[in-house]
């Protein structure tokens, strides 16, 4: 349970421990709203293992075992989807540990530019509600998690600052490219480019720069730009990129 509250009751006031799930987590004054009653933490330990025996069975054909280190990065889950608007129907659900998955056709893109303005009534947007016309804002939306978020800052927002500041020099306004090499294996998304965040250094016996990268990329995870002097441009696959690949690294200012 996410914030939720869990109160074992006194083992010597009850012939079994009991097991308490309510939402008084976070807020100490709110009134639990949870519309499960108590009951014995045996039976709850019982509920328990049958359902994921049951989860197991059901998953058994799609159920991969891999070794600790092959597992780093990974995630055990699977989509949630609401079979129904307004389920769950109750307040508690924030806090019972229900999530709803949206299902669309396409991944939707990491950022977004759009411009917005006021339009008359009677005119369209080729009337004078474009970008250009008087009184238009552009919005660049970035992701909500810090890793991506910057990256997309560094590729996007910074060059669209530089370019509105008066600067005209693509030099001063892009971020360098060069090749180099990979030293590790490198996993890639299917449908996406990626920019792994790395550490760029000169390598004097194979006479070119080389990629090392900063560990896990998650977008959640800054750690992953501590250190790094580029984005690694890791073109979309169904396969690992291998080491000693040549890539395209963007440096970071």
């Amino acid at each position: 349970l996410d914030g939720g509250a869990v109160w074992f009751g006194d083992g010597a006031a009850a012939a079994a421990p009991t097991l308490a799930c309510g939402c008084a987590g976070r807020h100490a004054n709110k009134e639990n709203e949870s519309k499960y009653d108590i009951f014995d933490l045996s039976d709850a330990r019982r509920v328990v293992k049958e359902q994921v025996m049951a989860m197991v069975a059901e998953r058994a054909d799609n159920i991969e075992e891999v070794v600790v280190v092959d597992a780093l990065g990974r995630v055990a889950a699977v989509d949630v989807v609401a079979v129904a608007p307004g389920i769950p129907a109750y307040r508690a659900s924030i806090y019972d540990g229900y999530a709803v998955h949206y299902d669309f056709d396409t991944p939707s893109p990491p950022t977004t530019f759009t411009s917005t303005a006021t339009i008359t009534a009677g005119s369209s947007s080729s009337d004078g509600g474009g970008s250009s016309s008087s009184g238009s804002s552009s919005i660049l939306a970035l992701p909500g998690n810090p890793s991506s978020a910057f990256v997309m800052a560094a590729l996007f927002a910074v060059p669209i600052i530089l370019r509105l500041s008066g600067v005209k020099d693509d030099r001063r306004c892009e971020l360098q490219k060069l090749r180099c090499t990979t030293t590790t294996p490198l996993q890639r998304d299917s449908v996406r480019v990626e920019f792994h965040r790395v550490k760029l250094y000169w390598d004097n016996e194979k006479n070119h720069h080389v990629a090392i990268s900063t560990g896990v990329q998650r977008s959640s995870r800054a750690l992953s730009l501590v250190g790094a002097t580029a984005l690694l441009e890791v073109p979309p696959g169904a396969t690992v990129v291998a080491a000693n690949t040549w890539l395209d690294a963007y440096l970071l200012p």
